[in-house]
């Protein structure tokens, strides 16, 4: 599954070299960085990957989920080769549900909720996921929207690296429009079809620290159970 040593770059590892290099060398530390991509393109996969490879170089994890809970995630990842359990029992990764509830009705109120928590924090957890905010994130006012941006790029400068995940639709556009704005890394997955009755998932870097703008370079793989991310090179 792994194709590198995820301690030999400056950021944080896919564990693909070629999307690392796409990215730049990797997820860098200290950034806010967005995922955004249709159902199904690998958001989450990438996410897990990212997990994996930092719990590897020696971070600590907090893994914020409106997709599944702690056992699902963690026997998902094991699916893809990719197992944290016992770094989830030493407490180094902990999974945190992000959903509607009684006791957090409005969607504002969650996200604030979620901030909090992360600025909380303790320093050794280092890098933080938020998968997914499509659940939630339209119903929640704009000046909420950017209050958390500005400060998750404060807790950022004090040494914690964040990732978001957001679905690709026309109704959330101006939505990503302002994460790109306010992250430093933005990160589109698309599904397409590379070859005959072959449909993959295909990265592309929108924003980076060494580039500004669409590039035309892709990067293309697939997901295979006990395999996790395999990369696809087009013939």
């Amino acid at each position: 599954m792994l194709n590198i040593d995820a301690t030999t770059i400056s950021g944080i590892s896919t564990g693909q070299q070629e999307i690392d290099l796409q990215i730049g060398d990797g997820i860098p530390k200290g950034s806010l960085t967005l995922i955004e991509g249709k159902h199904a393109a690998g958001k989450s996969v990438l996410c897990e990957h990212l997990t994996y490879n930092a719990l590897h170089a020696r971070s600590s994890v907090a893994f914020y989920t409106s997709e599944t809970h702690a056992p699902g995630l963690i026997s998902r990842m094991a699916s893809l080769r990719l197992d944290v359990l016992d770094h989830y029992l030493l407490g180094k990764l902990r999974i945190f549900p992000m959903e509607l509830t009684e006791y957090y009705p409005r969607a504002d109120d969650l996200l604030d909720t979620v901030l909090e928590h992360i600025i909380a924090l303790p320093p050794e957890f280092d890098f933080v996921v938020v998968d997914t905010l499509t659940s939630f994130l339209p119903r929640c006012t704009r000046s909420n929207l950017l209050n958390f941006l500005i400060e998750c790029r404060q807790v950022c400068t004090q040494g914690k690296t964040i990732v978001l995940t957001l679905d690709s639709r026309a109704s959330l556009s101006k939505i990503t429009a302002d994460l790109s704005e306010w992250c430093d890394i933005h990160l589109s997955l698309q599904m397409e079809a590379v070859m005959v009755q072959r449909v993959v998932k295909a990265l592309q870097v929108v924003k980076s620290g060494h580039s500004a703008g669409k590039s035309d370079s892709k990067v293309h793989f697939e997901v295979h159970d006990g395999l996790g991310i395999h990369i696809v090179r087009p013939r």
